[in-house]
């Protein structure tokens, strides 16, 4: 039988635990060690929103633009969710520039 264990944790709490994380971790070298730790927990559009200091519609619409792509859509509230190693990656300022490159075609 498989077990989920899911852990709630507030934006600040969140926040702090990756800037400790970062400071500790040579950013080159363990990017992707670090990533791997983050492989199998899911995040909801707020953080991803609250982790790259965008608004949360912002997070919404390039779902809706294809720019983003949610892992899954949770079935009993419609929730888009994030593995957290693929929202660590996420570039907004190049996301937003693919969508002004979009708009001028």
């Amino acid at each position: 039988m498989e077990k989920t264990t899911v852990y709630q944790i507030s934006p600040e709490d969140l926040k702090a635990f990756f800037d400790e994380e970062y400071a500790k971790k040579d950013a080159n070298a363990s990017l992707n060690a670090l990533l791997r730790r983050y492989r199998d927990v899911f995040i909801d559009i707020k953080m991803v929103a609250l982790m790259h200091r965008v608004h949360p519609q912002t997070v919404r619409n390039y779902i809706r633009d294809g720019l983003i792509k949610p892992e899954l859509r949770t079935v009993e509230d419609g929730k888009y969710k994030f593995r957290m190693d693929y929202a660590l990656e996420l570039d907004f300022e190049k996301l937003k520039q693919q969508l002004k490159e979009r708009s001028y075609i």
